[in-house]
């Protein structure tokens, strides 16, 4: 409850965002390497990985392979110009991999081992390249283990942004769940597409300087208040940018998750107009428009006067 201290967020990443969304240091220069490749600038933005969903609305889940696979690569082998990676999101299969190749391929041989290089007498002794070589191979297979135990340790791919939990009373390497929230406001609402020419920050304001991902970035009060000054507020308060707010623009009250009321004056209506109503039985409008109960959008069916077919193409 608000009061009792600072409200956190587990939602089992870790997840530094003043590293991030720094202008300057690995990441800052890593971004600015893939400047063409991906819509990265000179540094990341909060965009580059929060996305908005179809209607703009919310903010769609962060997903590893569409947001951070770019810059934190899975791969460990290439095999005939294709590269393999771990399975993300499955441990069992990245631990089943890891041993399968261990076990399958061996280390790579060295040039003087070739079958037309001439082998140099005492080049068998103990700590000779041969000797070291034939010795590698034996071992290969029990590799594994300390591969998989890298990975999933400090400074290894999985542990360095997930909660891991070791092995123990019989279980593999687990993987804590990831949960992230889809909407913090439970009876309030908030359109991002409303305010998207604003800058993140200029609302997020404690985005930059976190270094958890625990921390709840949910902006205040104060950072809304800069704008909504109630209803008929822009006559006496005088703020950058002034917008009329009565309560019911951002307070739901009514449990149905749709928009909150507000006066007709306000209202902006999405039409859509849909030819040719399909059957039920084959898909539903709320695949084109979103869930009714959100009301986003007035669907009316229009049907032709005349076949497609029949106005000559």
């Amino acid at each position: 409850m608000p009061g009792t201290g600072p409200l956190v967020d587990y939602d089992g990443l870790k997840f530094p965002h003043d590293v991030h969304l720094a202008a300057n240091g690995g990441v800052a220069r890593m971004a600015a390497s893939f400047r063409g490749q991906y819509d990265f600038g000179k540094k990341l933005e909060c965009q580059n990985c929060h996305r908005r969903d179809a209607d703009g609305v919310r903010i769609r889940p962060v997903v590893m392979e569409r947001d951070c696979a770019m810059c934190h690569s899975l791969a460990f082998e290439t095999v005939g110009g294709v590269t393999r990676t771990l399975r993300h999101g499955e441990p069992d299969q990245v631990v089943a991999d890891l041993y399968a190749y261990y076990r399958s391929t061996p280390p790579s041989r060295p040039l003087q081992l070739g079958g037309m290089e001439r082998r140099r007498p005492g080049q068998y002794a103990e700590g000779q390249l041969y000797n070291i070589y034939f010795r590698e191979v034996a071992v290969r297979p029990n590799r594994a283990a300390d591969a998989v135990r890298a990975v999933f340790s400090k400074g290894g791919a999985c542990y360095d942004c997930h909660t891991i939990f070791a092995p123990a009373s019989g279980n593999n390497w687990r993987v804590m769940a990831v949960n992230q929230t889809p909407r913090y406001l439970e009876k309030g609402w908030f359109d991002h597409d409303a305010h998207k020419a604003t800058k993140c920050a200029d609302c997020h304001t404690a985005a930059p300087g976190s270094r958890a991902a625990s921390d709840l970035l949910v902006p205040g009060l104060r950072q809304c208040r800069d704008c909504h000054v109630g209803e008929g507020g822009a006559r006496l308060v005088k703020v950058e940018t002034a917008t009329e707010s009565p309560c019911a623009m951002c307070h739901e009250y009514h449990s149905d998750g749709g928009k909150p009321w507000m006066p007709a004056r306000q209202r902006k209506v999405n039409s859509a107009a849909i030819t040719h109503k399909p059957l039920a039985a084959i898909y539903d409008v709320s695949l084109i428009t979103g869930t009714e109960g959100r009301g986003l959008y007035d669907v009316t069916w229009r049907t032709p006067s005349l076949h497609g077919a029949r106005r000559g193409g």
